[in-house]
């Protein structure tokens, strides 16, 4: 990933490593926050009435 360039933040790369270790998914608001993480399951969620 850092090769890439997408090296996400320290907090985001605790939450991936550890919903991996767990084998569970990520529940954001900002998927690209987790963009290029291998393997990370993601549940990408809206709060309805939120600003559009």
């Amino acid at each position: 990933m850092a090769r890439g360039g997408r090296t996400p933040g320290y907090p985001d790369l605790w939450i991936a490593a550890s919903a991996m270790a767990l084998d569970v998914p990520v529940l954001t608001r900002s998927p690209k926050h987790f963009a290029g993480v291998p393997d990370l399951k993601l549940i990408d969620y809206a709060i309805v009435g939120e600003g559009v």
